[in-house]
């Protein structure tokens, strides 16, 4: 996911298929994402800090200067052994001789073991610690005691309520030999002394132990990753950090799998050539024991604008499909069949899950990579985000109630876009999982900058409104709907004006549901705990929502609120009657007959709405009552009713007869309806078979027969197919839609 903010463009396709029986009643298991790791990561991932440390910056020898700019984020002139230290130091550009430093992440206070190898000069400094030039001959051990670290459940004085950033151990390589370079740096924290270079940090081990799968989607780097090669020595965790925009090695995201027990989900790098993915297969498959299972994915949202996958990559790509979907398709099986056949060499192809990833609003996206990749794929994964997007300043800002109540009407979005790919994933016999989700409130094209807004967003995601959203709604919405896995996004991170990604604010954070605990992330263990629940159950009888974007008319309207708004897809627009009259109504034309089974209306507020659901086939046939509630007395936002004598219907009308509570008038968001494709125009007719075979050769014979168990009628056509074309008129046939096939031979 774009950690700032998406726009997206949607766009729609026919998709028709053989009714399929529902999936299986099932309870969703549940993943996480880990953040990236970085010197300013607020939840730490390794016992051994150096591991975080900053890429090498520069600066000339004896200088003052912060950054020269020839380090790992500059122009990269460092000259470097394969694990990441300099070959030597001081080097020189330019004729001016330069050394090497970085920032080390420190969490907390107390002893800090530092162990550097090789032969040198290195200059330590940090909180309570005066800088001091250690001299290493061979190797030196040595601990440091610090003091006055950022707390941090501290907010960091910014004027936003985010907290602060890690303190951090400043280390500057002055002298390194070119025959025994300074290596090998390891900075324990304490109580981690004695643990491996390598080791985890254990509150990460502990918070993780809940989730069935690990997503390493952002600890690889994924997004705009440049690698096209596979090596080793590349993917080493023994490189000098893992916090390099080439990301964590392959190697410890298996370990800790291994460690938790866990299933992992790993992305291959877009970029990455054919011999590349060959050994990275091989690598994983020789490292991943019997029984665990590995979600492959090629590389992150291959729809989004902001990644170089989209924009650069797959656009210039000569991968086999007419878009860039389905280049995405094409590059996927190849990457697929490839893991398979060498998972396969070693008795675990069983264990593969190959994914292929979606737009959750928009189900054409995953159709056009299907039409590359399906034989390949045993899961579609989409990110069934909630929340906003904030792009003008409100006024007033939104109170904790209003942004609740905004959240409720669009999780009707989220569940729309949930029911899409679940019936494409019935269809095409895939499992259907979220590869992330989660909220998203965010102001952006300047409201990032909107301090008093951003202060409110990051206090609604800390609030109990947003806990219970995520406990008793989000997760039951999903999980309703057969979801089989969710994948949060993320475990933990700090939050900004670009987002509150992470569950879990800082380490060493309480998981509950106190003021200043973590509240989302108990919501999740909840949630897994106490057996699951919540949520609104797909529609029955079909999950396409019939009536988005066709005709409608209203009995009246007040100016701009159109009747067509109450069924274009968006909870950002609705229609309104002309007056605070009752009754009104508002009509939909199904365009066909239609087999309709339950209907979902948003109206503007909470109330006690009082309505009536009526269908009919023609125009000039009686109304049918669906659903009768002009005697309700049950306060809420969102109905969703199922609808009886939905058979056979082209025009659904709601009447609103009044409410109780509040001051409305009769208004919607969103009036959805739902169901399956019926006979048109009120005529059932049964279409004969014509097999050339068995006739006169160029005859066409009786394609329509007299339906008399429905008491339609249609013409019976004959004619001889002899010269160009055949042309011959249908009689006594009502308006409506008609679908003809017709199977000839030669003669």
């Amino acid at each position: 996911m774009n950690r700032s903010f998406v726009h997206s463009l949607c766009l729609t396709a026919a998709f028709a298929a053989a009714t399929l029986p529902p999936l299986a009643a099932q309870t969703m298991s549940v993943g996480q994402n880990l953040d990236a790791v970085s010197y300013h990561s607020t939840v730490p991932a390794f016992a051994n800090s150096m591991k975080m440390a900053k890429p090498w910056m520069t600066r000339s020898a004896g200088g003052t200067e912060w950054e020269s700019g020839y380090g790992d984020d500059g122009t990269n002139q460092i000259p470097k052994r394969s694990d990441g230290y300099p070959q030597y130091v001081p080097f020189s550009v330019n004729g001016v001789n330069q050394w090497a430093h970085t920032m080390i992440p420190i969490y907390e206070n107390g002893s800090h073991r530092i162990v550097i190898n090789g032969t040198g000069t290195v200059s330590v400094s940090g909180p309570g610690i005066g800088t001091t030039d250690h001299v290493i001959s061979g190797s030196k051990d040595f601990t440091v005691s610090i003091s006055g670290t950022n707390s941090l459940s501290a907010f960091d004085g910014s004027g936003l309520p985010q907290r602060n950033e890690p303190s951090h151990l400043y280390l500057v390589i002055k002298q390194s030999s070119s025959s025994n370079p300074i290596q090998g740096i390891r900075i324990m924290r304490p109580g981690q002394h004695t643990a491996s270079k390598d080791a985890f940090d254990p509150s990460l081990v502990a918070n993780l132990q809940p989730y069935a799968v690990i997503r390493f989607m952002d600890w690889q780097r994924t997004n705009n990753q440049t690698r096209t090669t596979w090596s080793i020595p590349e993917n080493s965790k023994d490189y000098y950090t893992q916090a390099t925009g080439r990301g964590v090695a392959l190697e410890h995201c298996i370990d800790l799998a291994n460690q938790l027990g866990k299933h992992l989900w790993l992305c291959v790098p877009h970029a990455l050539n054919d011999s590349g993915i060959t050994s990275m297969a091989d690598f994983v498959a020789a490292r991943v024991p019997s029984g665990r299972l590995v979600y492959l994915e090629y590389s992150n949202e291959h729809w989004n604008n902001l990644f170089s996958i989209n924009t650069q990559w797959l656009p210039n790509a000569s991968y086999a499909g007419s878009n860039i979907y389905q280049k995405y398709g094409s590059r996927a099986k190849f990457i697929f069949d490839t893991f398979k056949q060498r998972f396969d060499a070693v008795g675990k192809g069983s264990q593969l899950r190959r994914t292929l990833a979606g737009q959750a609003v928009n189900p054409w996206i995953l159709e056009q990579a299907l039409s590359m990749a399906s034989s390949s794929t045993d899961v579609l994964a989409i990110a069934p985000y909630f929340g906003t997007t904030i792009t003008t300043a409100p006024n007033p800002i939104p109170s904790l109630d209003a942004l609740a109540t905004e959240t409720w009407v669009k999780m009707g979005e989220v569940r729309s876009g949930v029911d899409g790919h679940r019936t494409l994933a019935q269809n095409q016999g895939k499992t259907l999982v979220c590869y992330e989700g989660g909220q998203h409130y965010v102001g952006a094209f300047g409201q990032e900058n909107n301090n008093p807004l951003t202060t409110r967003l990051l206090e609604f995601n800390r609030d109990w409104r947003m806990r219970n959203l995520y406990r008793n709604s989000y997760l039951g919405e999903l999980s309703s709907r057969n979801v089989a896995l969710f994948a949060n996004f993320s475990l933990g991170s700090r939050w900004s004006k670009w987002g509150s990604w992470g569950n879990i604010e800082y380490w060493g954070q309480p998981i509950g549901q106190n003021a200043g605990d973590s509240q989302r992330e108990w919501a999740l263990r909840d949630w897994l705990a106490n057996g699951g629940g919540g949520g609104t159950p797909p529609p029955t009888g079909g999950t396409t929502n019939l009536a988005l974007n066709k005709p409608a008319t209203a009995s009246s309207t007040e100016s701009g609120k159109t009747p067509a708004m109450a069924n274009d897809g968006s909870t950002g627009s609705r229609w309104a009657a002309a007056n605070g009259n009752f009754p009104h109504w508002w009509e939909v034309d199904l365009g066909s007959a239609q087999n309709v089974a339950s209907s979902e209306i948003v109206f503007e507020g909470s109330s006690a709405w009082k309505y009536r659901i009526e269908g009919r086939a023609t125009t000039t046939d009686a109304w049918t009552t669906l659903v009768d509630r002009t005697g309700n007395g049950s306060s809420a936002q969102t109905f969703a009713d199922t609808l009886a004598n939905g058979s056979n219907k082209r025009y659904i009308r709601v009447t609103v007869t009044g409410y109780n509570g509040g001051y409305f008038w009769a208004s919607m968001w969103e009036c959805r309806i739902f169901g399956s494709a019926g006979t048109s125009g009120g005529t059932a007719a049964s279409l004969e078979t014509y097999d050339p075979a068995a006739a006169k050769s160029s005859d066409l014979h009786r394609l329509f027969s007299e339906s008399t168990a429905s008491g339609g009628s249609c013409a019976v056509l004959e004619a001889n197919a002899i010269g160009d074309f055949v042309t011959y008129a249908i009689p006594n046939v009502q308006a409506g839609t008609y679908t003809i096939q017709v199977r000839m031979k030669r003669s």
